[in-house]
């Protein structure tokens, strides 16, 4: 970024910074680690004519090891595993805040790395596993996704490469553009979707007040056995917030007052940090932002 760093503090504000361009892919992953939220995710996202070969609650992140090794050099560690028609099937998740024209490159990179990596030592014959690519779009409010989602598209004749079945495709969520009642649909990813979709707007904070209020009982785990996302998840939620919501927008006064009025005080007996420290905590990363960059600069 540039800056002239003066002290070994200077230094540490810095490797933050840096590790705030990818606050997005940290609250995915966070998300996305639970149980609750991945079917909440996939179940209204998943393609119609294959559901109904789907056993939704066989979906968790991919632990195998000859899955992941192949993709770590790739830059993807949103993989999950589930059965489909009862045999094992792979599903990729690809996050993108920016449109890359070389998506069905990227999902093909995977796609080989995944089947390569799972025949290595396995018998001749051995059956492949499905693969589906999922990606997770979301820019400017309101922008269409501008590039094609399937490789067929990607060719001067889309007929020929259909004929030749040059295929390589996946699924779009574009946040930017779907209907906040759509959105608000998605169970305990709700939250995360609709934040992703008005990260760039001077209204998030009250977006994220809205959301908050609307969220509170499955955030806080009310009237329930358990938390859906964990008793912790509000702190991500609070984390990711405090990174991306504009010092020029809101004031660290307004989000604290935020972080107070959501956390009750009998809660904060259930953490492992304390209340005062989680609030101290949050300011001190809103004003090393205030001090140190901009929203454009790092997000």
């Amino acid at each position: 970024m540039g800056y002239k760093l003066a002290s070994p503090q200077q230094t540490c504000v810095l490797i933050m910074a840096k590790r705030m361009q990818n606050i997005h892919d940290l609250f995915l992953k966070t998300t996305l680690s639970n149980s609750q939220a991945i079917q909440d995710f996939f179940q209204p996202y998943f393609p119609s004519h294959l559901s109904k070969y789907v056993d939704f609650s066989s979906i968790k992140p991919a632990r195998e090891s000859h899955i992941l090794p192949s993709l770590k050099k790739l830059e993807n560690d949103l993989i999950f595993t589930c059965q489909i028609d009862e045999k094992l099937a792979i599903l990729v998740v690809e996050h993108q805040s920016t449109a890359d024209w070389r998506m069905p490159i990227r999902f093909l990179k995977y796609v080989t790395a995944i089947i390569d990596g799972y025949l290595k030592d396995k018998p001749a014959g051995t059956p492949w596993p499905f693969i589906l690519n999922f990606c997770i779009f979301h820019d400017a409010l309101n922008k269409p996704y501008p590039y094609p989602t399937n490789s067929y598209e990607c060719f001067p004749n889309v007929h020929l490469a259909q004929e030749m079945d040059v295929a390589i495709r996946f699924q779009l969520l574009n946040l930017s553009t779907s209907p906040d009642s759509a959105l608000e649909s998605y169970g305990t990813f709700a939250l995360l979707a609709k934040l992703f979709k008005y990260r760039k707007e001077k209204n998030l904070f009250q977006i994220a007040e809205y959301e908050l209020a609307r969220c509170r009982d499955w955030i806080l785990g009310r009237n329930m056995p358990v938390a859906p996302l964990g008793q912790d998840y509000w702190q991500s939620i609070f984390y990711y917030l405090s990174n991306v919501l504009d010092p020029a927008d809101v004031s660290e006064e307004k989000l604290v007052h935020l972080v107070t009025i959501q956390i009750p005080p009998s809660l904060s007996k259930k953490m492992t940090l304390s209340r005062d420290f989680i609030i101290l905590s949050l300011y001190f990363k809103f004003m090393i932002k205030l001090r140190y960059g901009s929203r454009d600069q790092q997000i």
